[in-house]
């Protein structure tokens, strides 16, 4: 079994694989856009409802009991390392993240979230490497392209930064475009 942290170091160097992320979603309201077919309509919803309630405790607690009950369930052991992360539990936000790449190191979603807490942490560089590292594995991730040109932005990288910046821009429109002419 590997270690995590020998992991966690070829993970950053390697490429196996969230300011923006922060801003446009993650910090809003915590709410997960798809669904988690595996745990079944009937948790999913309860898990909304406490979370749209504002009890993320209970939200949490149940989240943790499905998932020792589906420890296979990485949208589920995303949404319990989010959990964490907004309730400062940052050795479990850690653990389960690390769980995740485990099961799954092309995780993008995963790559975000744990690229965010670096960058919020201070270690933009890493963080930097890490949003390239799911830009290789899905370069039209808006999320991590804005991310990246704002960590750019930093370091008075304005060109570099420009770049990533007219990239998703172009995505964005690309992808509004593909919206206004697929509704009737």
């Amino acid at each position: 079994m590997k270690t995590l942290p020998f992991y966690r170091m070829l993970f950053l160097i390697t490429g196996a694989l969230y300011v923006i992320a922060f801003l446009s979603g993650f910090g809003r309201s915590l709410l997960v856009d798809r669904q988690l077919p595996s745990i079944g309509l009937k948790h999913q919803g309860q898990i909304y409802d406490l979370l749209n309630s504002g009890d993320k405790d209970a939200a949490l607690a149940h989240v943790e009991t499905l998932a020792l009950l589906s420890p296979d369930d990485t949208d589920l052991l995303l949404l319990q390392a989010k959990l964490y992360y907004e309730r400062k539990h940052f050795d479990a936000f850690q653990a389960t993240l690390d769980q995740i790449v485990l099961m799954d190191p092309r995780n993008v979603e995963a790559g975000k979230l744990y690229a965010n807490y670096l960058k919020e942490k201070g270690e933009e560089v890493k963080a930097f490497n890490i949003y390239r590292n799911v830009l290789m594995l899905n370069p039209n991730d808006v999320e991590a392209l804005r991310a990246s040109g704002s960590i750019l932005m930093k370091q008075n990288k304005m060109n570099e930064a420009t770049t990533y910046f007219q990239r998703a821009t172009e995505i964005e429109q690309s992808l509004e475009f593909q919206r206004a002419i697929s509704q009737p």
